[in-house]
């Protein structure tokens, strides 16, 4: 059970770093949504998510590589960090390239495409940011990820939340976002150096070529993972205008709030699941089927809460302007689910190489999502693109179950989604009495789940035998 202890360990110091990460950057959104308002909130998201798509490029999914083939032979890590730095430095250069000759090309107004310039900075920083911190996760110490995470966002809630009460507007923030990016790159950089790895000036051609291709799968995944999260965006942009932008970003960002258990949770697990594919396919197995319990449990009664409560949590947080973002929540909130569960199981996809099965899902999840988009934005707006967005969260769980049944046997799920189901119902049921009382209250009230499931038997003995060992 040790494997349990190391799980709970590494999850726990990501939750919370990313609880703390995401709170501040919700609030400091929140804040920037009030005060720039809809249409401005829409040239910032819009400036988000086109440099988002851009900056795909950098990455090309050496961050995974790294950390799968560094957590089975740690050795490898001085060699595969001073390449991929190389690497990255290269694509940098054209990405940024190409993200101004595209922007330019699109005749936005020149704040749009001031703010996209330097949107574009801060996610090449994030991008060679991500890849030093994949020292952390290959080497299992969470806590250094967590410090790095913490400090940055402190610093972007801060300068920002500043910027804006001082009357500033979208360019401040934007570069705000770049001084943090700074900050968070150089201090994963000098971590890692100073515990890990102390990368060289190096680039060995040959090796360079071969880790591209082995990465090109991941790159992939990656590749059109972001394209379906930031696409809507764009086209709404473009297709429609600001304000529904700044709408259906006012919901998709709760969405993004709730989603950080199953990331961190995932990121948690993938360096252990690769090692254990090689050395341990009980272990691997039993990893996997309790993920999958953990994270149905938690993502059921998630959607049914938000479901009832999104009326309440918008005006509580964005006020009486974005009453749009009601149905738009309550409907995004449902592909939430399905994302919140696909993760799992497309970390353990990557973790028992199948990162190519991956790349194939990604690329039809981020194609049907398009022809979705351009069918259904021009007469539903924003609604059309949370259709689009929940049917492609569902159309990605489905497949990455399917392909998973051909390497690990799927587990039986049925008393587990039923127990969960009938404890949700109950919970909203309870909540539904009690709707006059403030939205913080409700969200609390809803922890009732909880022993409704204990009562249920929503845990079986193994479950209390992995908490024990956990605690």
């Amino acid at each position: 059970m040790r494997i349990a202890k190391r799980v709970a360990k590494n999850t726990s110091v990501l939750i919370i770093a990313d609880l703390l990460k995401s709170m501040l950057y919700f609030i400091l959104v929140i804040y920037i949504a009030r005060y720039l308002g809809i249409a401005g909130f829409g040239k910032y998201s819009f400036a988000v998510n086109f440099t988002l798509l851009a900056g795909i490029l950098p990455d090309m999914g050496l961050s995974y590589l790294y950390i799968r083939d560094v957590s089975r032979n740690r050795g490898k890590a001085k060699k595969y960090m001073s390449n991929f730095i190389a690497i990255k430095s290269v694509l940098s250069v054209i990405t940024l390239s190409l993200i101004v000759t595209a922007i330019n090309f699109m005749n936005y107004p020149a704040d749009t495409t001031l703010a996209v310039y330097g949107m574009a900075v801060y996610m090449i920083l994030m991008s060679f940011h991500e890849l030093f911190r994949s020292s952390f996760h290959a080497f299992e110490k969470m806590e250094y990820d967590a410090v790095v995470k913490i400090v940055e966002r402190v610093i972007l809630f801060s300068a920002g939340m500043y910027a804006l009460f001082a009357g500033f507007g979208l360019m401040t923030i934007v570069l705000v976002s770049v001084f943090a990016a700074i900050v968070g790159f150089g201090l994963s950089g000098f971590l890692m150096i100073w515990r890990f790895v102390r990368p060289t000036i190096s680039l060995d051609w040959k090796f360079c070529k071969n880790s591209i291709l082995k990465a090109f799968p991941f790159a992939m995944t990656v590749i059109f993972a972001l394209i379906y999260f930031g696409i809507d965006s764009v086209m709404l942009s473009i297709m429609v205008g600001d304000a529904p932008v700044g709408i259906y970003n006012a919901a998709y960002n709760l969405i993004l709030g709730v989603m950080i258990i199953p990331m961190a949770f995932s990121a948690a697990i993938y360096p252990i699941m690769s090692r254990y594919f090689e050395t341990s396919k009980g272990s691997l197995k039993f990893l996997y089927e309790k993920s999958m319990k953990y994270l149905v449990l938690l993502a059921i009664p998630a959607g049914f809460v938000i479901t009832l409560l999104a009326s309440k949590i918008v005006d509580f947080l964005y006020g009486p302007e974005y009453n749009a973002s009601v149905f738009a929540l309550q409907l995004l909130v449902w592909g939430g689910v399905a994302w919140f569960v696909s993760m799992g199981i497309s970390t353990t996809l990557r973790s028992v190489n199948r990162q190519k099965t991956m790349a194939w899902i990604a690329t039809s999840a981020a194609l049907l999502n398009i022809v979705l988009n351009i069918v259904l934005i021009p007469y539903m707006s924003f609604i059309g693109a949370g259709i689009a967005t929940v049917i492609t969260e569902f159309f990605v769980l489905f497949a990455c179950l399917y392909k998973l049944s051909g390497t690990l046997p799927l587990p039986r799920m049925q008393k587990t989604i039923m127990t969960s189901l009938f404890s949700s119902i109950l919970t909203v049921a309870f909540i539904y009495f009690f709707m006059d009382l403030h939205v913080l209250l409700l969200i609390m009230m809803a922890l009732v789940y909880f022993p409704l499931l204990f009562v249920l038997r929503g845990f079986d003995k193994k479950d209390f035998d992995v908490l024990k060992e956990i605690f």
